[in-house]
């Protein structure tokens, strides 16, 4: 499920009407929430926490950047990091490391193989 403020698409993505069609090929539902609404999405807005104290205040204290490329570095190491080696106490991972979750209802959620 992809959630996004209403009326857009994600930027990057191409007309309204491809955007539209990858959604309905990969079988994904859209669901708009309204702007300013933390509430509907508090799980991104919680990791945007978890990326500002975690991370980015950390990396501004140790690190003068002079690029941007370089600062993207740090970040994708900090993402595989979340993703692959830290456990997270939310309530829907109780203590798993994100991919691990993944792995375990993978299964479960999974799309059907394409005809």
């Amino acid at each position: 499920m992809i959630r996004s403020l209403s009326p857009g698409i994600p930027l990057g993505v191409g007309s309204k009407h491809e955007y539209e069609k990858f959604l309905k090929q990969n079988r994904i539902r859209h669901t708009k929430i309204k702007p300013r609404t933390p509430q509907s999405n508090g799980i991104v807005e919680r990791f945007n926490r978890t990326l500002l104290e975690e991370f980015y205040q950390i990396a501004m204290m140790k690190k003068v950047y002079s690029s941007l490329d370089q600062l993207q570095d740090d970040l994708d190491k900090f993402i595989y990091y979340y993703n692959f080696k830290r456990t997270n106490q939310g309530y829907r991972l109780k203590g798993k490391i994100p991919y691990q979750k993944f792995l375990d209802s993978k299964r479960k959620y999974a799309l059907p193989e394409p005809q």
